[in-house]
């Protein structure tokens, strides 16, 4: 009897270890209780844009990989200033994430002088989804097929091309062709993507580059036609037009999209959002949600994008002093 007393005693004892280690194994699961409640994503588009759209995907998988909400919220204008001062304010501590992007990480700093919030100070980053080209695109009975087409009339016919832009991201690849194939072309800026296009269609411009997220709608609606992409090779979301470096040797500039946090945020959060990033990239919705917007998988680790960051400012900074683009107030 006291025998058997002893083994119930010992399984007990054994029952009592495995759940008092299986509820650690838990809590390390859940880094000490992250997340305790919803989480915020904030974006710097309108909803339905293409920083939205990869963003509410992302938010999807996470929520049921951490069990809590995950709830985004728009907050567009300036370029993504307003929604970085939103997500720079908030506390560090894994229940505020900002979508991250060329223009508020890298594009703004170089070309505002003064911001109201410091990208390399302010955030730690966490990962990427991925990086696209930007196309050139004209109209449909425009008579450039090629950039090598929109050259050689600028060079017959100086400061008459004109090509439009909504924002710096838009500008700069525009500016960059300008600088490295010698030519006189005049920018037209506008308010928003979506007016781009409809000057260019109208033919009140002559060309105009724009991200991948946003000229894939026109070239599949047949509103406009693309003649060219700037990524080093030939983009899967536009296969049969080639890259300006078919042209111009050397020729390259991407977008990126990816994710932050603000700055002081654990460690132990951010690898464990970097990880729920790249499995996430695995799954069939975020799948089909990168290909919609020809993002080109980058599932870099923190340090990766960390490094990735910090480069890309500096790269901006020479793009801006290379083209002479002047600093805003």
């Amino acid at each position: 009897m006291k025998e058997r007393r002893r083994v119930v005693l010992r399984a007990l004892g054994a029952a009592a270890a495995t759940s008092l280690g299986a509820t650690r194994f838990a809590r390390a699961q859940m880094i000490d209780g992250w997340p305790s409640r919803p989480i915020r994503l904030i974006v710097d588009s309108a909803a339905g844009g293409g920083s939205d759209s990869i963003s509410r995907a992302f938010a999807r998988s996470l929520e049921q990989r951490v069990k809590q909400p995950v709830i985004v919220e728009n907050k567009p204008g300036a370029a993504g200033a307003i929604a970085a001062e939103a997500a720079r304010n908030a506390p560090p501590d894994g229940h505020m994430l900002l979508y991250v992007g060329v223009s508020m990480s890298s594009a703004n700093p170089a070309l505002y002088k003064k911001l109201r919030y410091d990208p390399g100070k302010d955030f730690e980053y966490v990962g990427m989804f991925g990086s696209f080209p930007y196309i050139a695109l004209v109209r449909n009975d425009s008579p450039y097929r090629s950039i090598a087409d929109i050259i050689v009339a600028a060079k017959a016919d100086p400061g008459k091309i004109t090509y439009g832009y909504s924002a710096a991201g838009s500008r700069m690849p525009s500016e960059l062709l300008r600088v490295q194939a010698g030519i006189d072309i005049m920018p037209v800026p506008y308010k928003a993507a979506p007016q781009v296009m409809i000057g260019l269609a109208g033919g009140q411009v002559e060309f105009a580059i724009m991200d991948a997220i946003s000229a894939l709608s026109p070239i599949k609606g047949g509103l406009l036609r693309p003649i060219g992409v700037t990524s080093p090779e030939r983009s899967p979301s536009v296969a049969g037009v080639p890259p300006f470096a078919q042209t111009l040797p050397g020729f390259a500039y991407e977008g990126w999209s990816g994710l932050g946090v603000p700055a002081g945020t654990p460690k132990q959060i951010i690898e464990a959002l970097n990880r729920h990033m790249r499995e996430s990239l695995k799954e069939p919705a975020m799948a089909a949600a990168v290909r919609a917007l020809a993002l080109a998988e980058r599932p870099l680790t923190v340090q990766e994008m960390t490094e990735f960051t910090v480069a890309d400012r500096r790269r901006w900074k020479e793009m801006m002093r290379v083209t002479g683009i002047e600093r805003i107030d």
